[in-house]
């Protein structure tokens, strides 16, 4: 009697996806930390019926039209991912720090009023008078705040300061801004994304397989969650498989392909 193999398979893996622009693939990049990769496909048959005997019956039954979906959840919700689930284009602004580019004159109007300084994320801030010979000292002369939200920082002059600020007096402030990054999604800009998906299994048990599909068009799919306070918020996408126009040998597969790593 014949051993009975046993092929159970448990265990997570990683997602990969190459953007495909105009029929040419991109650079590789992970697609980020996913809690379930399903695939489903559907067969559509040409069948032919035998009406030679007295029962007729079905006799051949070729392989018409298959196609594929991929049902993918994933957890990270970083601006790429959220450009791919939107069909969007993000743009980064970055600005590098510049020593004195951040200046700011109050004229003091009474004390306990909060100005606003000009500028984003500021650091080593100096504030002095009109005439930038006297240095004001934080804390005795003035008080600062910040918004962590907005990076906006304020400034509240202290009466009786040793530093002699009175009402009316201008006050110059200058400071360097950090570095930051503003980010901008302009939502379904693109009418589909479209790349290779290879999914590469990490087996607990089983064989390692890795899963390579051409050429997929990805959507978003499901509910997309803004807040949450109870649990991970997901982002849930749809990939349907197609055939990719750059596998051009007849004796390969145009859709994916499976390897597999067998650990001894």
């Amino acid at each position: 009697m014949a051993a009975q193999s046993k092929f159970y398979n448990t265990g997570g893996g990683e997602l990969f996806f190459t953007p495909m622009v105009d029929g040419v693939l991109g650079t590789e990049v992970d697609f980020g930390q996913t809690e379930n990769i399903t695939f489903t496909s559907e067969n559509e048959t040409l069948e032919h019926d035998n009406t030679e005997s007295c029962v007729v019956y079905e006799d051949i039954s070729i392989l018409k039209k298959v196609t594929g979906t991929l049902a993918i959840d994933t957890i990270e919700i970083s601006p790429d991912m959220l450009t791919k689930a939107f069909l969007g284009t993000d743009y980064t602004v970055l600005m590098p720090p510049a020593a004195g580019t951040a200046r700011t004159d109050v004229t003091v109007a009474s004390f306990g009023t909060a100005y606003e300084i000009s500028g984003f994320y500021l650091e080593n801030i100096v504030v002095k008078d009109d005439t930038d010979t006297d240095t004001y000292v934080l804390n005795v002369d003035y008080n600062l705040s910040y918004n962590d939200k907005t990076g906006v920082s304020s400034i509240t002059f202290i009466d009786g300061g040793s530093g002699g600020i009175t009402v009316s007096d201008i006050i110059h402030i200058v400071a360097d801004n950090l570095e930051y990054s503003s980010i901008r999604i302009e939502a379904f800009t693109q009418a589909s994304i479209f790349g290779k998906l290879r999914f590469v299994s990490c087996a607990a048990n089983g064989i390692s397989y890795e899963y390579t599909f051409h050429k997929v068009s990805l959507l978003s799919s499901g509910d997309y969650a803004l807040k949450s306070a109870e649990d991970f918020i997901t982002l849930s996408f749809e990939g349907k498989m197609l055939a990719s126009e750059l596998i051009t040998d007849p004796n390969l597969s145009k859709l994916f392909v499976i390897n597999a790593v067998s650990k001894v």
